[in-house]
């Protein structure tokens, strides 16, 4: 038995990039890569380092959102938000 299919219009690759949601192990594999494991990125959650909704017992995570943190968090580097004192 083969189900229906809806035409339903699939909005441009932007619109679709701000309104997608992952799970915790999504974000583990996709987001991060696999670099990051998946209990690592629920304690950044749950430490408030990560952005994410809590639905029911899951976190989810807005694509848009985690690329906001990554701009944020890894475009700069450690030293950057040091002051070096001059040498005269």
């Amino acid at each position: 038995m083969q189900l229906p299919t809806a035409n339903i219009p699939i909005p441009d690759s932007t619109a679709t990039d701000e309104l997608t949601f992952l799970s915790a192990t999504e974000v583990a594999d996709i987001f991060f890569q696999g670099k990051l494991k998946y209990a690592r990125v629920l304690q950044m959650t749950r430490n408030g380092e990560l952005p994410a909704m809590k639905q029911g017992k899951s976190y989810l995570y807005l694509w848009s959102a985690l690329e906001k943190w990554a701009e944020k968090n890894f475009n700069k580097p450690n030293w950057a938000h040091k002051s070096v004192a001059k040498r005269m």
